[in-house]
C-alpha cells in the first residue's frame, strides 16, 4: 500500500499530456514491443492476468497444431470466443462490462489478445506465403468490406469487435455458399485478422505511441461508459487530475528520500511510482457523478528511460499527434 500524491493539474487528458511532453529530453526513440498487459489496474487486474496466462496457453497450442489454415482458423476462432465468454462468466458478475472498471478490464485483455494474435499470425503468414484467392475469400471479401475500421487510432478493443464480426461472417459462409471452398474463407478470415494485428501494432510500437494510445483509449471510455443509475450511455467530461502513487512500505521509503542520481537508485525509484489519470465524468441524464482512474505505465516507462538518458520523446511529434 502507499500514499496518493496528486497533481493540481485539472483539465483534459489531451491537454495534460501536451504539458508531460514538455518536460521530455530529445534522444532517439526506442522501440519495444507492442503492449505489456501487466497494467496495474486498481480494480480487477487479477482477471487480466488470469486471461493472459489462458490466452498465452491457447496461443501456444495453436502453433503446435502445426499452423495449417483449418486447424488455424479453428483454433483462432476458439479463442476469440473464450474471450467473450470469460469477459460475460468472470469479469461481468464483480464488474459491470459497461462501467469504466468492466471497461478497463476487457481493454486489457483485448490488448493481450491483441499482441498474441500478431505473434501467431505473423507466423501463420510466413509459413502460409500462398493466398488462397478462390471464391470462398471473394464472397467473405464481398461481405467484411461492409464493416468499417474506425477513424484515427487503432485499439485493442477495436480488434477483438471487428476479428469477432469477422468470424461470425466466416462461420455463417462456411455453413452455407461458402462450404464448397473451406480453405478459401478461412484463409481470407486469417489473413483479414492479421491486418488488423499489424494495424494495431503499427499504432502501439513505442511507449509513446502507446501512451498516446492511452489518451484515445480514455475518449473512447467516457463514449462507452453506462450509468447504472438510468441507463444513459456516454458520459461527460467534469474533472481529470494526473495522479503519483508512491509506494510508502520501508522497502521503498529510503529509496524514494535518497539524493543518489545514479542509475540504479534513479531506477529503483520509478520502481516504487505509479501515475495515473484520475477522471470525473457526470451522466448527462440524471447528473451522477462517476469517478475512476486510468494507470499509465507506458508514462512510467518514458520517464524511467528519459531520467536514465536511455530515451526521449520528440515533444513536435507528441503534441502534434495530440
Amino acid at each position: 500500500m502507499g500514499t496518493m500524491k496528486v497533481a493540481t493539474i485539472r483539465t483534459t487528458a489531451r491537454v495534460v499530456a501536451i504539458a508531460l511532453a514538455a518536460g521530455f529530453m530529445l534522444l532517439p526513440w526506442l522501440s519495444v514491443d507492442a503492449v505489456d498487459p501487466g497494467d496495474h489496474l486498481p480494480n480487477g487486474q487479477d482477471l487480466v492476468d488470469w486471461a493472459t496466462v489462458e490466452i498465452d496457453q491457447r496461443v501456444e497450442e495453436i502453433g503446435l497444431s502445426g499452423l495449417d489454415i483449418a486447424a488455424t482458423y479453428t483454433g483462432v476462432r476458439d479463442l476469440l470466443g473464450w474471450v467473450e465468454d470469460f469477459n460475460r462468466s468472470q469479469v461481468a458478475p464483480r464488474y459491470r462490462l459497461d462501467g469504466p472498471f468492466g471497461i478497463l478490464i476487457t481493454d486489457g485483455i483485448a490488448d493481450t489478445l491483441s499482441t498474441r494474435l500478431s505473434t501467431l499470425l505473423s507466423e501463420f503468414v510466413r509459413v502460409n506465403q500462398d493466398e488462397k484467392l478462390t471464391m470462398g475469400r471473394q464472397m467473405l471479401e464481398l461481405i467484411v468490406t461492409r464493416f468499417p475500421i474506425p477513424p484515427g487510432t487503432f485499439l485493442g478493443f477495436h480488434l477483438q469487435h471487428l476479428s469477432w464480426l469477422y468470424g461470425l461472417q466466416s462461420d455463417s459462409l462456411l455453413a452455407a455458399e461458402g462450404a464448397a471452398d473451406p480453405a478459401g474463407v478461412q484463409d481470407g478470415f486469417l489473413r483479414r485478422v492479421w491486418d488488423l494485428c499489424q494495424l494495431y501494432t503499427q499504432f502501439h510500437e513505442t511507449p509513446g505511441d502507446r501512451y498516446l494510445c492511452r489518451i484515445q483509449q480514455e475518449n473512447w471510455l467516457l463514449h462507452r461508459i453506462v450509468c447504472e443509475e438510468c441507463g444513459y450511455r456516454g458520459m461527460d467530461f467534469q474533472n481529470q487530475m494526473t495522479g503519483l502513487r508512491e509506494d510508502t512500505t520501508a522497502a521503498c521509503r529510503e529509496v524514494i528520500r535518497s539524493q543518489d542520481t545514479g542509475r540504479e537508485a534513479i531506477l529503483k525509484r520509478f520502481a516504487c511510482r505509479n501515475w495515473g489519470h484520475i477522471f470525473d465524468v457526470k451522466c448527462p441524464e440524471c447528473g451522477k457523478i462517476i469517478h475512476f482512474t486510468v494507470p499509465l505505465p507506458d508514462y512510467k516507462i518514458l520517464q524511467r528511460r528519459i531520467a536514465v538518458g536511455e530515451d526521449s520523446i520528440d515533444i513536435n511529434r507528441l503534441i502534434k499527434e495530440i
